[in-house]
């Protein structure tokens, strides 16, 4: 994974073994060479490098991306797309998928993005980045291979079932208690990444609220209810400086969480 996000300026998570990068509010190496954009909203901060990246791609012959977001934003997306192309002088060969809490996207082998709601703005959505296979069901797995085939072909799939594996969950901008550490999925993923607006100082967990964002205040009690190995705090706002970022985290998180909160800070790329 590479990400880079700065609140207010630009964010980008890429999964580069994914394929995919999650926003595109800056637009570097890694991100560029991902073929599908998934956007948890579409505030200028998340959509920034767009240009770039659609520029560049086709500059490069890559071949053409394809976008995801929420239905209530696929419209406004696509005339901005028009529009870029119009700027460059020819269209930008694209695909856009509407994401449903009902329906996961395919982004690979095996791997899937199911949207979760989240407050913030007018369509905003987190992502859970899931593998699903095909496994035997218990009640078969004590029985030699050919009566399993032979079974397979009297019962199909019945002697099958799907197992879901929450890879990744990604909340895009968000208040902390929209955060639905109750889906199983979301609870259970390997790794966590947590909008992080502000931390404290000048800020109040009052302030983030106010711009439907996280403050670290109201993520603590979330900590311990995920079970992810790594939970990433991204989107800090500029007023922080690093030592600061780092100060408010050593002061704040209690100490057996403290090992899994790894903050993104500015600038920071291909350490996670």
């Amino acid at each position: 994974m590479s990400a880079r996000s700065v609140g207010g300026i630009g964010t980008t998570i890429s999964f580069p073994e994914f394929d995919l990068s999650i926003d595109m509010g800056i637009c570097f190496p890694k991100s560029l060479r991902t073929s599908t954009v998934a956007f948890t909203h579409t505030h200028a901060d998340h959509i920034a490098g767009l240009p770039t990246y659609l520029g560049v791609r086709r500059l490069f012959g890559m071949n053409p991306p394809r976008f995801i977001c929420a239905k209530e934003k696929k419209e406004a997306l696509e005339a901005l797309i028009a529009i870029l192309g119009e700027l460059q002088g020819r269209p930008f060969d694209h695909e856009i998928i509407e994401i449903t809490e009902e329906s996961d996207v395919p982004i690979a082998q095996s791997l899937y993005l199911r949207s979760v709601k989240v407050n913030h703005a007018n369509g905003s959505v987190g992502y859970l980045i899931l593998r699903k296979t095909r496994r035997l069901r218990e009640d078969f797995s004590h029985l030699a291979k050919q009566e399993v085939i032979r079974l397979k072909e009297t019962k199909g799939d019945e002697i099958f079932y799907t197992r879901v594996e929450p890879l990744a969950f990604v909340s895009g901008d968000a208040t902390a208690d929209s955060i639905p550490v109750e889906n199983e999925l979301v609870r259970n993923a390997r790794i966590a990444l947590l909008e992080c607006t502000f931390l404290g100082g000048a800020r109040s967990s009052e302030d983030a609220q106010k711009g439907n964002h996280s403050h670290l205040d109201d993520l603590l009690d979330l900590f311990p209810r995920l079970s992810a190995k790594k939970v990433v705090l991204y989107h800090f706002s500029q007023i922080y400086s690093n030592d600061e970022i780092l100060r408010f985290i050593a002061e704040k998180v209690p100490f057996d969480q403290r090992d899994r909160i790894i903050p993104l800070l500015p600038q920071d790329e291909d350490r996670l």
